[in-house]
């Protein structure tokens, strides 16, 4: 996906194929984020937009910048100040995470207590039942409120020493030799050879982007 760079506005704009990020007039505000949508209007994240439901200055500048496009310019120093923001939102999005976590702790903490509690008074009723239907050698009673079963389960059977156990032949499988596919071989001479083997299909990649930032 291809990033497009504009200053021929007063705004800056950075392009991509989800839409358009209006750089802020001050260095610590936050960028507003407009969006193309399938019919072609365009709509915006801010207060203007969508609060009171009017044409914003975000929309109005990416408005002026598709009718004034030139070719994009970005130099060293957008590069840094785009790094330094991509480190920010990072950051704010690590905040949010652990704001989160702390949140669903608590939660888990507070279902884990009220359902524990639950839990045990199930038990009462569960026990009291199944021990109903063995006495009374049901497998299956419908009742007003419901149906109870009882199932004979199979042996659950651990096997500890395998090599034990195995000295029965009884319990010995013999597997006829298998041939399995080396696909760090078939890797290799592709990757070497350029050649596409048949049966195989090879799709290539565009390069990952990667970026590591420092702390602010």
């Amino acid at each position: 996906m291809e990033t497009l760079v504009s200053k021929r506005t007063m705004k800056q704009i950075i392009q991509n194929d989800a839409g358009y990020l209006v750089m802020p007039d001050l260095a610590f505000s936050e960028p507003d984020e407009v969006t193309r949508q399938p019919d072609g209007t365009l709509t915006c994240e801010c207060f203007t937009f969508t609060i009171l439901e009017q044409e914003c200055e975000h929309i109005a500048a990416v408005r002026s910048w598709i009718g004034n496009y030139q070719l994009p310019t970005m130099t060293q120093a957008d590069a840094d100040y785009y790094l330094s923001r991509l480190g920010e939102l990072d950051a704010m999005k690590n905040e949010n995470t652990a704001s989160a976590d702390l949140q669903i702790q608590r939660v888990k903490h507070w279902l884990d207590f009220e359902n524990g509690s639950l839990d045990r008074k199930r038990q009462y009723f569960v026990e009291a039942l199944a021990g109903w239907m063995s006495d009374s050698l049901y497998k299956t009673k419908r009742l007003v409120n419901g149906t109870l079963r009882l199932r004979t389960q199979p042996l659950t059977i651990e096997v500890i020493d395998e090599a034990m156990v195995m000295q029965d032949k009884r319990f010995v499988r013999n597997v006829p030799a298998q041939e399995k596919l080396d696909k760090a071989s078939l890797r290799a001479h592709i990757t070497e050879t350029g050649e596409e083997i048949e049966g195989t299909r090879i799709e290539i990649s565009l390069p990952k982007f990667s970026y590591t930032t420092n702390p602010l």
